[in-house]
């Protein structure tokens, strides 16, 4: 499906319409699956057939938010990465970037499931901060809006406007966040916080809640992620 809305910008703006854009999705499927990884085990879970008729669901629940005619992307699948001042080291894509004649930038990024509850939307708010800093980090630039659009179930647009202030605040986060990770791979403690969530947990064999016992961390996964950022090398 992202393969398939970042080609659409390589049409001609009057052919991005729904009729034409899902008529690629086989040539799209075709770019995605060549040599794919572990594609057996997708297709072992629903047919070829039921993805691409989930795509073309998918492009007619885009276009129910936005007129692609009228967009022109300065950037797709826009790669970013930034060591913040810790030394640790930031990477990510970004679907989709416009930029206004004004120098105003928008960052979008596609979500093929359903909008959050409204309640619940703090992992996706992280996840726009997460895309202004980086921008802003390789740009200079402190992105307008960012926004996530829900193409599953009841198609929504989520938006957050970040400012210079928060995006400080939120690389202040980022880098007590990972302090406090490096602090408890090196003491190898990892304190449980029990929650209906945990219902779902694969690892409760691993959970002192639930009787386990947490295996030790292995020295050689401490020097992988040592790489990631100066904080873990203890």
């Amino acid at each position: 499906m992202h393969k398939v809305l970042e080609d659409m910008f390589d049409l001609p703006p009057a052919e991005r319409q729904a009729p034409t854009v899902r008529e690629t999705v086989d040539r799209a499927w075709e770019k995605v699956t060549d040599g794919a990884y572990k594609l057996s085990e997708v297709l072992a879970q629903t047919s070829e057939q039921e993805l691409k008729a989930a795509a073309r669901q998918l492009i007619d629940a885009y276009f129910s938010l936005e007129d692609p005619r009228r967009l022109h992307p300065s950037g797709r699948e826009l790669g970013v990465e930034t060591v913040l001042s810790s030394g640790l080291k930031l990477r990510g894509f970004i679907d989709r970037v416009e930029q206004a004649g004004n120098g105003d930038v928008r960052i979008i990024d596609y979500k093929t499931g359903k909008a959050p509850d409204m309640r619940f939307t703090g992992e996706y708010v992280f996840q726009m901060r997460m895309y202004a800093l980086l921008y802003r980090e390789q740009y200079q630039v402190t992105p307008k809006r960012t926004q996530l659009l829900f193409l599953g179930g009841n198609p929504q647009v989520l938006t957050f406007d970040p400012t210079d202030a928060n995006v400080d605040e939120f690389a202040a986060e980022i880098n007590a966040l990972w302090s406090d990770i490096a602090a408890h791979l090196h003491a190898n403690r990892f304190e449980t916080r029990k929650s209906r969530l945990c219902d779902w947990c694969y690892f409760q064999n691993l959970c002192p809640v639930f009787g386990g016992i947490s295996p030790e961390v292995d020295p050689a996964m401490l020097e992988k992620i040592s790489e990631i950022g100066p904080a873990a090398a203890g």
